[in-house]
Parts: C-alpha cells; sequence; structure tokens
C-alpha cells in the first residue's frame, strides 16, 4: 500500500513539474515573442556587426537575402543601400536608391545613404537636401551624424554636426574619431574666412608638363617607367616656385612641411589620414597659402596640407597637386604632348562616370573576374591591386616583396603580381608587372571597397580629358585628338 502510494505521489509530481517547464517554456517564448526584436532591426544589428569587421561579403549577402524575401520593406532597403555603398556598387545603388528614398516613410539611413550617393557624383545640393532629412529624422545616430557633417554644405553645419558626432563617438572606429576631431580643429581655425577664393579664372590655360622617370625602372627591362608628371606653381607672399607632382589619387594640394614652411604657409590644426605607408596613420598639418598661382590661374587663401619626410628621393618635386582644384573646368592631361589644358568646354564628354568618395577620383574597371572602383591615380607609377581581390582570384598569386615608397615611407606587405589584368577604358594591364598590398584600413575608414589603384604604367602618354562639373572622363589613344 505504501508503494502504491508513492507511486502516485511520484507521478503526481512528475506531471505537476512538467506542468510548470510547460508554462515556463510558452510563458518564455511569449515574451521572446513580444520583446525580441523585429527581422529588419536584427538584420540591421547583424550586418552592422559584419561592416564593423569589416566582413562586408558576408554583409551583402546577408542584405540581398533579406531584399529577396521581402522588397518592399522600405527598412531592408536601408539595410540594403548600406552594403552596397560599401562594396563599391554604385552603378546599383544609383538605380535603386531614388525609388527607395522618394517614399514618406524612407528611412533616415536610406536618407543618408541617397546623400552620399550624391556627393559622390558631385550634386552637392542634392546630397545636402537628403542628409538634412536624415539629420532631421535621426538626430543621435552618430553614422548619419557623420556623414552630414562630412558632406555638409556650410561651414557652420558642419561644425555642428560633427561636434554632436563626436560627442556621441565613444566605441565608434578611432580612425574615424580622430578625423573627426582633425576636421573641426581646422574648421574652428578657419572661422569665417573663405579658402581657394579664385582672384583669376581664365578661360582657357595651358601648362607644361615637366616628365620624370621612375628612378626604380619599374616598366620594362628595356626602358624606364614614368615616375610621374610635374607642374610648378607659385605659392606664398612671394610667389617662390614649387615643383608639384600631378596627382589625380590626391584631392588637393600637399607640400613637404619644410618647403612650405619657407614660403609663407600658415599652420591651423593638425590632422591625420589613413593610408601611405609607415604605420598608414599619416599626420599633417592644415593650413594656408595667401596664394597660389598655376599660370594665369591665381588663388587667395588656399588650403594646404603638409607632408612629413620626403616624396622623391632626388628632390624633383615637393608636393602633390590634385585635380580637384580645377573644378568647372575641363581637364585635359596630355600626357603625349606633355601638357595641361583647362577648358570651359560645355560639351558633352564620351567616356565613363567616375565619383568622388573620401577625396579619392574613383572609376570602374575589370579586374580579373569582376568589376570593381580603382582610383584613378597619376601619383602612383605601377597600377595597384589589392591583396583581397588576389585572394580571390584563382588565377593570379602574389610574387615577391618588394619596396615600394609611400607618404610615410615602405608599405607593409607589397608585392609584385602577375597573371591578372586590369582593364579601364580601352587600356589593359594584361602585359604589365603590378603590385599588390592591403588596402582594408583606408577602405574601413573611407567607407568603400576600393579595389586598387589605376597608375602610369597603364595612363602615361595617354590623353585624360576629365569633365569636373558631369564628372565624366575619357581616355583615348593620342592620336584620337577628336571624338
Amino acid at each position: 500500500m505504501l508503494a502504491d502510494r508513492a507511486r502516485r505521489l511520484s507521478g503526481s509530481l512528475v506531471r505537476a513539474l512538467l506542468l510548470w517547464i510547460a508554462v515556463v517554456v510558452i510563458g518564455v517564448t511569449c515574451f521572446a515573442a513580444e520583446t525580441a526584436p523585429p527581422i529588419d532591426e536584427a538584420l540591421d544589428g547583424r550586418v552592422r556587426a559584419l561592416l564593423a569587421l569589416d566582413q562586408w561579403i558576408d554583409a551583402l549577402e546577408l542584405a540581398r537575402e533579406a531584399f529577396d524575401r521581402d522588397p518592399d520593406d522600405t527598412r531592408v532597403h536601408a539595410v540594403l543601400a548600406q552594403c552596397l555603398f560599401r562594396a563599391g556598387r554604385l552603378v546599383e545603388l544609383d538605380r535603386r536608391l531614388p525609388e527607395w528614398a522618394a517614399g514618406p516613410d524612407a528611412s533616415p539611413r536610406t536618407l543618408a545613404l541617397l546623400g552620399r550617393l550624391r556627393a559622390a557624383q558631385g550634386r552637392r545640393d542634392a546630397a545636402a537636401r537628403a542628409l538634412q532629412r536624415a539629420v532631421a529624422q535621426a538626430p543621435l545616430d552618430r553614422d548619419i551624424l557623420y556623414w552630414a557633417g562630412d558632406l555638409s554644405g556650410t561651414r557652420s553645419d558642419t561644425v555642428d554636426l560633427l561636434t554632436r558626432y563626436v560627442d556621441l563617438s565613444e566605441g565608434d572606429d578611432p580612425d574615424r574619431i580622430a578625423a573627426a576631431e582633425g576636421a573641426l580643429r581646422s574648421l574652428k581655425e578657419l572661422g569665417d574666412r573663405r579658402v581657394w577664393v579664385p582672384l583669376e579664372s581664365p578661360e582657357s590655360l595651358t601648362v607644361p608638363l615637366i616628365h620624370i622617370w621612375d628612378l626604380e625602372t619599374r616598366g620594362s627591362s628595356e626602358a624606364p617607367g614614368t615616375r610621374g608628371y610635374v607642374v610648378v606653381v607659385a605659392a606664398g607672399p612671394k610667389a617662390k616656385p614649387v615643383k608639384l607632382l600631378l596627382d589625380t589619387g590626391s584631392h588637393g594640394l600637399s607640400v613637404l612641411a619644410r618647403v612650405g614652411r619657407k614660403r609663407g604657409f600658415t599652420p591651423l590644426a593638425e590632422t591625420t589620414q589613413v593610408g601611405g605607408g609607415g604605420d598608414r596613420r599619416q599626420r599633417s598639418q592644415r593650413g594656408l597659402f595667401s596664394r597660389v598661382s598655376l599660370g594665369g590661374l591665381v588663388y587667395e587663401n588656399a588650403l594646404v596640407s603638409t607632408i612629413e619626410g620626403e616624396l622623391d628621393p632626388t628632390g624633383r618635386f615637393h608636393g602633390l597637386l590634385g585635380v580637384a582644384l580645377f573644378g568647372g573646368y575641363r581637364v585635359v592631361l596630355d600626357f603625349d604632348r606633355k601638357r595641361l589644358e583647362l577648358t570651359r568646354d560645355a560639351s558633352p564628354l564620351d567616356g565613363v562616370d567616375y565619383w568622388w568618395v573620401s577625396g579619392q577620383l574613383l572609376v570602374e574597371a575589370q579586374v580579373g573576374e569582376g568589376r570593381g572602383l580603382f582610383v584613378l591615380d597619376t601619383g602612383a607609377s605601377t597600377t595597384v591591386v589589392a591583396s583581397r581581390v588576389v585572394e580571390r582570384e584563382k588565377a593570379s598569386a602574389p610574387g615577391q616583396r618588394i619596396e615600394l615608397r609611400a607618404i610615410g615611407g615602405l608599405v607593409s606587405g607589397a608585392r609584385e603580381l602577375r597573371g591578372l589584368s586590369v582593364q579601364v577604358a580601352e587600356l589593359d594591364s594584361l602585359e604589365a608587372t603590378l603590385v599588390s598590398f592591403d588596402f582594408s584600413d583606408q577602405n574601413r575608414v573611407g567607407g568603400i571597397e576600393v579595389l586598387g589603384l589605376i597608375g602610369l604604367d597603364l595612363l602615361a602618354g595617354q590623353r585624360i580629358e576629365i569633365d569636373t562639373v558631369a564628372q565624366r572622363l575619357w581616355i583615348s589613344d593620342p592620336s584620337a585628338r577628336k571624338h
């Protein structure tokens, strides 16, 4: 009897325990259903985590899968747009994004990305409008504040937005924080002073280019390669000459620190940029030359960056000059005739689009089996392919290590590269020996995947026309004078 009672009591306890477990499981399930983030928030969190880890390929795949499941979800649009921009898929993004951003329920991140895309296309008014809407909807989103501050239309807005970003920046990428803080220091020191004020802007201008050779002879075994093309500007109150390498891979004007001091450079603030050689963190001073002139083109209050160390072992040039200074002009780099031409030509230009992102002039090129963005870089003597692309392409493999110098020192991990071709416009690097190194730091900070540099082993001797208004460029054979 006692044994029966014990068995019945045991059975009752087991049933009670099972019932209690069921209640708990149901309760937890219901609680989870009520408190778990919606699928779009979970997707956004996973994608942002992957992007923070520089795993943008996985992030893009995840976003595309979500879009395929629900192509009408505006929150998924924001996630996919972010991934497309980071992956450098700007053509696809331009095809999709305007429609996504047009609706009244467009995500603030979608609007911010539209602003970034429009800025990259040179449509700064449209960029500013989209970014203003994004900030109004998400005033505490530090990514949006950073993008809006970097691309804002006015200096006072930039200071306000970057200040708000810095206040919220704890835990963000240290290089991005440093960039924002450096920009703020420069802007506060500038105050309300205008920069790059045109004093003389001729309708047309022709400037000779000085052809200099690559002392390390990377062109071929029989003939030296091209190191670059140099122009001479006059800088400072005494209009002293400065030899500058014409460098489409640079955005503005930069000079060696020692040369700047001798020509009346007025420092404003220290900044840090990611890229180049050494530890990839290049500290410089931002400041002003009271006057800079190139032929008949004359500017007042030229905003300039300094470079520590030397650029050329024999001192053939002492700074870099980018084409962004020639806004409004049709720029012709006629390397065959060795001259730079500026005109106010408004006729349509054949060729391809280009984009400005983080101070980089980017064009689409074919590399191996894929396409992507490359910097059009007349400051690079050799075409470069990012090591991530080399790892992806099974038909190629990096060769021996080489010494490759850039601003800041030797580039870590630089190797020769054979068996991989790069094609841009009608140019093909199939027979050239290329270089490979890691681009991940500058791509992470710039927020877009750049696959390499189009260098002078492809561009030397060509004729490059750049429409700075429509942002199109044309690369032609020297014999093709009209098109």
